[in-house]
């Protein structure tokens, strides 16, 4: 007779331990994996918010205060016209011009030439990085799987323990 209480309160313990298993593990995925204060959260908050000591509330009266300021700028500019200049002199400057421009172009074909370069390294690392980085997400979410099976197991075991004994204990006090 003794047995079987003893064999149903341990049975309900552990069915206990099971649900608490099982809710413990839920307010984490909530929390943890999808990023949701979970039900306890919400509950502390409640909570906390019952327990708060009513505040005094302060009155602060601002008052008012205007600057103002005044000036002015003046700027004074002579634009002066060169000397009359030969045609020919406009034209070897142009071609001088022309030839600094060429060359300054060449420079920086050379210089986009390098970047994409250096860009297409950039691009490749980090397509490499990326694919790290997918690789360890899958290693964490197949760990987090692997974790909550093993909660669930434990849970399913104990609800399991518990309710065999619980129906022994019965059976014993009949």
């Amino acid at each position: 007779m003794l047995l079987g209480v003893v064999l149903i309160v341990v049975g309900g313990a552990l069915e206990a331990i099971g649900f608490l298993l099982v809710a413990f593990e839920l307010e984490r995925l909530e929390r943890v994996e999808l990023g949701r204060p979970g039900r306890l959260a919400g509950l502390q908050n409640r909570l906390q918010r019952l327990l708060r000591r009513r505040r005094e509330d302060i009155v602060v009266k601002l008052g008012s205060a205007t600057v103002t300021a005044g000036g002015s700028i003046g700027v004074r500019a002579k634009v002066t016209h060169p000397p009359a200049v030969l045609l020919e002199d406009k034209v070897h400057r142009l071609e001088r011009v022309v030839g600094i421009l060429a060359h300054d172009l060449e420079q920086v074909e050379g210089s986009i030439d390098e970047h994409r370069a250096s860009v297409a390294d950039q691009m490749d690392a980090l397509r490499r990085k990326q694919a790290d980085l997918d690789r360890e997400r899958h290693d964490d979410s197949k760990r987090a799987a692997e974790r909550e099976i093993s909660v669930q197991a434990r849970a399913t075991a104990c609800f399991a323990a518990g309710t065999v004994m619980s129906v022994i204990g019965s059976l014993l006090t009949l």
